[in-house]
């Protein structure tokens, strides 16, 4: 804005220089078109401000990630005069991409109406805002800049609030991750204190068909579902109850909560990425055990408390997807006394039951170190069956790393998946 003013005022003395030296008659009539031009500006801005009208159209919902929501914003000229520039700017999110440039100007000529549609475009989970930022009313000369939003108007009607969901990804129920594990060490120290048996209600497991299956195991809801015939196998065996465990901690050394506004930053990105993968992987798996009826565990740490949950229906996942796009990893180890995974005793509760059996163990983690590699040799020692879903950006020092920190009978049980991998065949 001081730019303009500065240019302006540079014209004038030069054009009054050029008449005071020159005496050019056209000159005086330059001099006089820029003395009045930003009064004129103004008269004719004024009364348009008063007959503008603004309509929103912005909802308020729950948008799964890669979903599409829009907002819709009308603005009527119904003056005779007609509107210099109109500058809108829309809120920006990093949980969500957006269509549009964050700002962008329009012209209403006398009695003439706009109307915009924004896209957003649900990028990471969590809480985000969507709408219009501001409105701006410009006079010609760009002098004058009148906002035409309120204070209140912005919040009631201009800005809306969106949840945006993790993604869930379907995958096939003959993947491996999902039958009965069997890592448990021979050698257990305390074998008497084995909480860790399978137990699940009767069910089936799958696998692909293959020339010469009897027709009769054909499941064929599921093989129309994943475009593949699909045969039942271990007809009547127990596939015991899974717990799904959620590693809260990310390691990073630059991520900030003020840096997260800042989409320029790389590292910040890969580890969004990672986070979702995970969450991604926790709820597919707990959906496809959910298809085929059986139950699933899940172990939460909210605040600095570890709470157990129990997945059973397809109410179940859509309780979950919430529940995930307003969860917290942890930034920073704050204290040496993070577990990161639940103490023992919550993870065989059962209800009102504090001593119940549980099953096979996945746990999703995003960084690999000693303390949760310790907390895991624990679990085996227990005799606890655990397979582990690692989500990085695959490289070959990480990859060395691993076979220090992991037993040989852990990595058989460790998938290692990319941010960018298909979760299907990540877990074949």
């Amino acid at each position: 804005m001081m730019v303009k003013y500065i240019v302006y005022f540079l014209m004038m003395t030069c054009i009054f220089l050029y008449n005071y030296i020159l005496s050019g008659e056209s000159s005086i009539l330059m001099l006089y078109t820029l003395i009045f031009m930003p009064i004129f500006s103004i008269i004719f801005t004024y009364p348009v401000k008063s007959r503008l009208e603004i309509f929103f159209q912005i909802p308020n919902r729950e948008l799964e990630k890669d979903g599409i929501i829009d907002i819709n914003l009308t603005i009527k000229n119904k003056s005779i005069f007609p509107a210099p520039f109109i500058i809108i700017s829309f809120v920006e999110s990093l949980n969500l991409s957006i269509s549009h440039p964050s700002n962008i100007s329009i012209f209403l000529g006398p009695m003439q109406s706009k109307s915009i549609t924004v896209k957003y475009k649900g990028k990471y989970r969590g809480v985000a805002k969507i709408g219009v930022k501001d409105i701006v009313l410009k006079d010609y000369m760009g002098f004058l800049k009148i906002s035409l939003l309120k204070e209140d108007m912005k919040k009631k009607q201009g800005i809306g609030e969106v949840v945006v969901t993790p993604k869930l990804i379907h995958i096939k129920p003959n993947n491996k991750i999902l039958g009965n594990s069997n890592n448990v060490k021979e050698e257990a120290e305390n074998p008497s204190n084995n909480l860790f048996a399978w137990n699940g209600e009767p069910g089936y497991e799958f696998r692909e068909y293959i020339p010469g299956d009897p027709l009769h195991k054909i499941h064929w809801k599921l093989s129309a579902k994943y475009e593949t015939l699909m045969v039942r196998k271990n007809e009547g065996s127990s596939a015991g109850k899974k717990l799904l465990i959620i590693d809260p901690y990310i390691s990073t050394d630059e991520r900030k909560k003020e840096l997260l506004k800042s989409k320029k930053n790389q590292n910040i990105e890969r580890n969004l990425m990672i986070e979702e993968k995970i969450l991604e992987g926790v709820i597919a798996i707990a959906n496809v055990n959910i298809t085929f009826g059986k139950e699933v565990d899940i172990c939460l740490l909210e605040g600095d408390k570890w709470n157990k949950y129990l997945l059973k229906d397809a109410k179940s996942i859509s309780w979950l997807k919430y529940k995930l796009a307003h969860f917290e990893f942890k930034w920073s180890l704050d204290s040496k006394s993070l577990n990161r995974i639940p103490p023992i005793d919550i993870m065989a509760k059962d209800g009102d039951k504090p001593h119940s059996k549980i099953g096979d163990i996945v746990i999703f983690t995003g960084t690999e170190d000693k303390l949760l590699a310790n907390e895991i040799n624990k679990l085996l020692d227990s005799g606890v069956a655990v397979n582990i879903a690692m989500i990085e950006s695959l490289n070959e020092t990480e990859s060395k790393k691993r076979d220090i920190l992991y037993s040989r009978i852990m990595l058989d049980h460790l998938w290692i998946i990319d941010i960018k991998e298909d979760l299907d065949k990540a877990f074949l």
